[in-house]
Parts: structure tokens; C-alpha cells; sequence
């Protein structure tokens, strides 16, 4: 009824109802008119259960195509005016055969954001394309390079804005949101695309220095081992990691932090409390070794790095000692102590993120037709997770910080990939051929070495360690030696050090200042689909204004009040000692 007066609403069934095997395709079997294209948007990790279950509806007695809307930012074909032509005219087919279209939040905004992203780059065109080409000079080949770019991205731009035509009123557009608290979560549903030229981050190399050697403490609590490459800690340092490891111990004990699947912070209380002051002391030690001019403010670094706010008379104090390096240094590591460690230790690994495998890429390139094309930041860097082992298809860490401490934990808790392991070897081997001196005191030499030896170490048993070839001798092309490696060293923290300080944050973690953003607001208010109808059996009242309220199904509650206070269901037990 809803869709037939061109208004948009959200239901709530209970779980198991039928919402995506009943309610899904009965609204597809209505609505997809002839004139309508109808768009089942489903969370990504539904997204092949959900077009089987509409093929199987409408392969007998009702025939419809089901058609799958793919698309993704860094894809050659996003870039192909052919491709987003052939797309367009897909769309409208559907249509007319009153065919579905079954497709992912992630796909309809990038699709959205792309647009958005060729309208900005056609305003924000070179100086260059302004003047006379009797004004070019030497500059002329350079302009009609960007002419023709800017004569595609309008052509793009067309295409794609007859796609968003299609969903919108005026065409009849209508949506279906399958999981809707899952599409329109409003801290979950965030897709960013930075734009504009990369410039490399502010303060480069100390940028990730300081999060290595946060989050190495937090290691140390675990296996009572650092990871730092040429820093030997004094007594006092010491005294600051036991204290740590000691306060970590008591919070695991009072429920403040998990172990499983590995270290994990549930409240944010505990951390401010317990942890906060003695990472401030830590912090402390990497700020006055990284810039001694913060020894003028040496009495005030700590209480200047924990407390939940500056005083006036403090700020005051420590602006006029320290110079401006000094003091962007010591704000990063506040802003670190204060907020972004707690941030990253509260994500669990492969549920909210986590770094892209072969078979995410492989399964991805089965289900689009096509081998996917990954810029190189997604293929090294970690990237937010929909779900359990279910990597977003085209979604970004916006801010650099939780990028980096995400990516540093990425790789301390899943470990080096194949792939990087035979990066390192091959850099060590061309470096080894242009150092000089006998092989066995050649740096790289050294250094494998080192790992290998470090690697032995943090056996139960040494001895049992895998016998690997020298530098010189190691084969990385050999399937069997590049294995072995991987077996001995992909969790070596001072590998993956080595890793990401010299091959992953130097190359990617480069800044972009603008950046377009699209959100659950974008998929479920006006500004895409013409109507939207939402089904769920978990949602809430937090939905854009043109989807309040929520329908409640009556009775839901009941049934399940009924069958949680049912004693056929529940047993109930009373605990003597108890103290929650």
C-alpha cells in the first residue's frame, strides 16, 4: 500500500518469518511493473543467498530475470565509458522485462560517490583548459591530455546519472531493504572515497613510529617480549611495562578486557582509569627519545599525554617551552593515549577488521565475472569488516591514525601474507647484491639471519625449528623454501616491523585532504530511491526521517518474551556467590 501511494516505510518481522524468502520476492512479483525498476538491496555477505533464493522463487510457474548490480570504485570498468553504458542499458532492461536487480549497499553508493567524484572533477579542472590555445606554449600537450580526461569524465558522468535516474521518483524507482538495521546503521553503513592528489602525511615516518611503539606494549603484556628494533628499554621503562602487564592481568580478571580471540578492551572506564596513565608513561619515553627538546617540559609530558583535559595554566606552560615540532609530536601522542589506542583495542580482528586475503579477492572475482583490480592501499593496508571474516568490498579507514593502529594489529594478529613474505626476500636479496664484503657480514645477511634466530627463540622448543637456507642461498621462487619461511617467520614481530615500516606506510599512508562520503542516510532517505520499503527483524527507531517510525509486527515481543520465560525453554539456577 505503501508503495502504491509512492511513500516509503519500514517493517519489523520476527526472525525467521519469511522476510527474505516470502516477503522479498512477493513485493518483486508486485512491483516490478514494466515501468518500475525494483532493487533488492541486501548486506554483502547475503548477497548470494539472497539471488538464489529469488531464482529459485521465479524459475517455474512465474519466470523473472534476476539481474546482479556490481560495482566498485577501483575497477577498470568503473573507469569505462563502454562498461557503465553496457550497465545502463542492463538497468533499463530489467525494467522492461520486469526483471530484479539484486545488488549491495557498498555497490550503490560507490556508484553514487563516483558520480558525485566525475561532477568535481569536471568544476575543479586545470587552470590550463581556461586558456587560449594560442596562450599554451610548451603546456599545450599537457592540456589536451586533461581536455580529453575532463570530455570522459563528463561522458561518465552522463551514464551514470541516467542509473540514478532510474531509482528515483520521477522513473518509479523503488528499493527493497532486506537487514535494514544492518544497511542504514548509522556507524557501520560509512563509505568513504578520499579524492584529490596524495601529499605524504604530516611528520611522515614518527607518524607510525608512535603507534609501533604503543601497541608493542600491549604485545608485552601477552608475551613479555618487545619488538622495537634497536631500542633496549632502561630500568624505568621496565618498571612502566611490568606495571602495564600487571594492570592488563587485573583488568582480564574484573571482565574490563578479553583474551579470546586475543586482547580485547570492553570498558572504556577500565582503560581511562587503569591503562590510560601508564601508556602516557610509555608514550613518554618514545616522545623524549624521538624530540629531546621536550625535556624543558619533561615534568609535565605525563600529566600533558593522561589528562582527560588541559588546563589552562598547563597549555600554557607547555606552548610556551616547546617548540611547534615538539608540541605536534606531544599532541599526537595525547590524541593517541587518549583516543585512538582505546579505539583500536576495542575492535576485535576479522570481525571489524582485518586484511584482505586471496580468497576475499578470489570470491569477489567469481562473483562479478571478472578479476578485481585493488588499489594498492586496500591490498596492504587493513580495511573495515561487515561481519565475521567478511571484508567490505570497497570501504576505507578514513582517519590515518585508526588506519595505521588498525593495520599494525592487523598484521601482529593474522600474520605476513605468502605474497609479503616473498616482498621481503626479494628486497633483501637485490640489497645483499649491492652490499660489499664477505656474505656473512653483509647487513641484509645479518638481518635475515637475526629473524631467523629471533624466530628459533620464541619456540617452546628450539630445537625443533625448521632448517632454512642463508640469504644467499634462499630461493624465493622455490613453492617449498618460500613455505618453510612463512611457517617460521609470519608472526615474528620484528619481521613484520621491518614490513610495514619499509614497505607497506611509506608507499600508501599518503594524505588526501578532501573526501566524499556517503552513509545508511544516503541509501534510505529521498535521495536515491524513489521509495523504500525496509524489512528486518531487529531494527530500531534510528532510520532517516522519511522511513519513521518503524512498524512494529504485533505480538513479536510477546512471542519472544513468551518463549525466553517459557520453563520448556529456561531453567533458571540461583548462584550463592554471585556478585553482579
Amino acid at each position: 500500500a505503501a508503495a502504491a501511494q509512492g511513500s516509503s516505510s519500514v517493517h519489523q518481522m520476527i526472525m525467521g518469518a519469511g522476510k527474505t524468502t516470502v516477503i522479498g520476492p512477493m513485493l518483486g512479483l508486485i512491483l516490478a511493473n514494466g515501468s518500475s525498476l525494483v532493487t533488492q538491496v541486501v548486506p554483502g555477505a547475503l548477497l548470494d543467498m539472497s539471488r538464489n533464493v529469488l531464482r529459485t522463487a521465479f524459475s517455474n510457474v512465474m519466470p523473472k530475470r534476476i539481474y546482479t548490480l556490481a560495482f566498485d570504485r577501483s575497477s577498470p570498468s568503473s573507469n569505462s565509458i563502454d562498461a557503465v553504458r553496457a550497465l545502463a542499458a542492463k538497468l533499463r532492461r530489467a525494467r522492461a522485462q520486469r526483471a530484479l536487480v539484486v545488488t549491495t549497499p557498498e555497490a550503490v553508493k560507490s556508484l553514487m560517490l563516483k558520480y558525485v567524484d566525475l561532477l568535481q572533477s569536471v568544476q575543479s579542472a586545470s587552470p590550463l583548459l581556461r586558456l587560449p590555445r594560442s596562450a599554451l606554449g610548451s603546456q599545450a600537450d599537457k592540456a589536451s591530455g586533461l581536455a580529453s580526461q575532463l570530455r570522459t569524465n563528463e561522458l561518465l558522468a552522463d551514464e551514470l546519472a541516467t542509473i540514478i535516474k532510474l531509482w528515483s521518483a520521477d522513473e518509479g524507482g523503488v528499493a527493497l531493504l532486506d537487514e535494514v538495521d544492518l544497511l542504514l546503521h548509522p556507524l557501520r553503513s560509512e563509505l568513504n572515497f578520499p579524492i584529490g592528489p596524495k601529499t605524504p602525511l604530516p611528520l611522515e615516518a614518527l607518524r607510525w613510529d608512535l603507534p609501533l611503539h604503543l601497541l608493542d606494549a600491549v604485545f608485552f603484556t601477552t608475551t613479555g617480549r618487545l619488538a622495537l628494533p634497536g631500542f633496549r628499554p632502561d630500568p624505568d621503562a621496565l618498571a612502566i611495562l611490568r606495571d602495564l602487564a600487571a594492570a592488563v592481568h587485573a583488568g582480564v580478571d574484573m571482565l574490563a578486557l578479553q583474551t579470546s580471540p586475543h586482547l580485547v578492551l570492553l570498558s572504556l572506564d577500565y582503560y581511562h582509569a587503569s591503562l590510560r596513565p601508564l601508556f602516557a608513561a610509555w608514550a613518554k619515553v618514545w616522545l623524549l627519545a624521538a624530540e629531546p627538546a621536550l625535556l624543558a617540559v619533561d615534568a609535565d609530558v605525563v600529566s600533558y599525554l593522561g589528562a582527560p583535559t588541559l588546563s589552562p595554566g598547563l597549555k600554557a606552560r607547555v606552548s610556551a617551552a616547546a617548540p611547534p615540532r615538539a608540541l605536534q609530536l606531544l599532541n599526537l601522542a595525547r590524541s593517541w593515549v587518549v583516543s585512538f589506542l582505546p579505539h583500536v583495542l576495542a575492535k576485535i580482528c576479522r570481525v571489524r577488521y582485518g586484511l584482505l586475503s586471496p580468497a576475499d579477492i578470489d570470491r569477489w572475482s567469481a562473483a562479478e565475472g571478472a578479476p578485481v583490480s585493488l588499489p594498492l592501499s586496500r591490498s596492504l593496508l587493513a580495511v573495515p569488516f561487515v561481519g565475521k571474516d567478511v571484508p567490505s568490498r570497497s570501504a576505507e579507514f578514513a582517519h590515518p591514525e585508526v588506519l595505521l593502529g588498525t593495520t599494525i594489529l592487523a598484521y601482529r594478529y593474522e600474520g605476513l601474507r605468502r605474497h609479503n613474505m616473498r616482498t621481503i626476500v626479494l628486497d633483501l636479496k637485490a640489497r645483499l647484491l649491492q652490499e660489499t664484503g664477505p656474505f656473512a657480514e653483509r647487513p641484509s645477511r645479518r638481518l635475515f639471519a637475526d629473524w631467523l634466530d629471533a624466530a628459533r627463540l620464541a619456540l617452546p622448543d628450539p630445537s625443533v625449528a625448521p632448517a632454512l637456507l642463508p640469504l644467499e642461498l634462499f630461493q624465493p621462487a622455490d613453492p617449498r623454501q618460500l613455505d618453510q619461511l612463512v611457517a617460521a617467520l609470519a608472526f615474528e614481530p620484528l619481521v613484520i616491523h621491518h614490513f610495514v615500516t619499509a614497505h607497506v606506510f611509506p608507499q600508501v599512508m599518503r594524505h588526501q585532504e578532501l573526501k566524499l562520503q556517503a552513509s545508511g542516510v544516503d541509501l534510505g532517505g529521498d535521495m536515491l530511491f524513489g521509495v523504500r520499503l525496509g524489512f528486518s527483524g531487529t531494527p530500531s527507531d534510528l532510520l532517516p526521517r522519511s522511513l519513521q517510525p518503524c512498524h512494529y509486527e504485533p505480538g513479536s515481543e510477546a512471542k519472544i518474551i513468551r518463549v525466553l520465560s517459557s520453563p520448556t525453554n529456561v531453567s533458571v539456577s540461583l548462584l550463592a556467590d554471585w556478585s553482579v
